[in-house]
């Protein structure tokens, strides 16, 4: 009777996961200045920076031309949520679980012959699938979403029960995700910091501490060349 509740785990895990990638934007449309425009109106911010910041985070795409979410698997918040529980396990030479944060350009995290960051979108997807596999909800806690790449693991602060809640809210398409953009700033208090544009403080609150003064340059480049374009 053991084996057979093991096997209908897997069953359903399989299924769930099916189901994850074949996943799909139900509104491909773009955002525009105007979108923009609007949500900043909505609540008194600066649409050239919240335009900025969808640039730098996903050269401003939610979805890749399949229809799928942009994604960045983080292969140590998978680890966090999971307890390490499958530290090591690796396809394609990546691991998709390790204990902590490792940049670009550094030493290569554990059980990796190249970092998993410079996976393409539909590598990343394979990894996300492979962990999902262990770990349904942690797999998708552990990648950053959409245009924003807000991490799945803010899903409740954003009002859904669920990571995988999230995700299917947020394929509704592009203005889903900026509406979830809006939603992060305010439940972690920084949508006055927005206003003030005090970036230091909302760059580590929307990205983490990690690499905030290389981020911010980027950001503050960025941001010039699209406060032209808004003017």
């Amino acid at each position: 009777m053991a084996g057979a509740g093991r096997t209908n785990d897997r069953v359903a895990s399989a299924r769930r996961v099916a189901e994850l990638i074949q996943l799909r934007c139900a509104d491909m449309r773009r955002l525009g200045p105007q979108d923009y425009r609007n949500a900043a109106a909505r609540h008194g911010l600066d649409p050239a920076a919240l335009h900025a910041f969808a640039d730098i985070e996903s050269n401003g795409k939610g979805f890749s031309s399949d229809g799928r979410g942009v994604i960045l698997y983080e292969p140590h918040i998978f680890s966090r949520e999971t307890r390490g529980q499958w530290d090591g396990y690796q396809i394609g030479g990546v691991s998709c679980s390790y204990p902590k944060w490792f940049p670009m350009g550094g030493k290569l995290p554990p059980a990796c012959e190249f970092h998993p960051y410079n996976l393409d979108q539909l590598g990343r997807w394979g990894l996300l699938a492979f962990a999902a596999e262990l770990d349904f909800e942690a797999a998708l806690k552990a990648c950053s979403w959409f245009g924003f790449q807000i991490l799945g693991r803010n899903h409740s602060v954003l009002g859904y029960p669920t990571a995988w809640q999230f995700v299917l809210a947020g394929h509704e398409g592009e203005h889903a995700s900026l509406d979830m953009a809006i939603a992060f700033l305010i439940a972690n208090d920084v949508l006055d910091d927005f206003r003030r544009k005090e970036w230091r403080r909302v760059i580590t609150v929307w990205n983490g501490p990690g690499q905030v003064d290389s981020y911010l340059k980027k950001f503050n480049t960025r941001l010039a060349e699209r406060t032209k374009a808004y003017a």
